[in-house]
């Protein structure tokens, strides 16, 4: 399992089971690839900053402006850099959550938006819980 590879099934599953979140949930390719030393500095210089959350779910509820969501792996830890991101974003009127698994992932949106809890499909636990 890659942090790749869960992202992807998150998005799609959302899509898929909170149609709602289509056009208002989206990716920050924040550590995208950098091909070489001149587009990192390019990136840097129009606003790329270190740290920042995986995905957004831009649709304020009644607490907070948005929901900031960082995917990890079971075993993976956040940046210094991510929790420097975190304090300011949750300072500023943001929610924002560490998702570990699929079912984290879609549990954290629902709550969020105040939409009854979704039970995924079993295959798609066993791949994306249970890895």
């Amino acid at each position: 399992m890659t942090e790749d590879r869960l992202q992807a099934a998150c998005y799609q599953a959302a899509n898929k089971y909170i149609p709602t979140t289509r056009g208002i949930l989206y990716a920050i390719p924040n550590g995208a690839y950098l091909a070489n030393k001149h587009q990192a500095l390019k990136l840097i210089a129009t606003g790329m900053l270190p740290g920042v959350a995986d995905m957004t779910l831009d649709k304020a509820n009644n607490t907070y402006s948005s929901l900031k969501i960082e995917l990890k792996l079971k075993s993976g830890k956040q940046s210094p850099a991510q929790i420097q991101w975190e304090k300011i974003i949750t300072t500023n009127g943001h929610k924002y959550i560490i998702a570990k698994t699929l079912s984290q992932f879609i549990n954290s949106i629902t709550d969020y938006l105040g939409l009854p809890q979704i039970i995924l499909p079993q295959n798609l636990i066993d791949e994306y819980d249970n890895y």
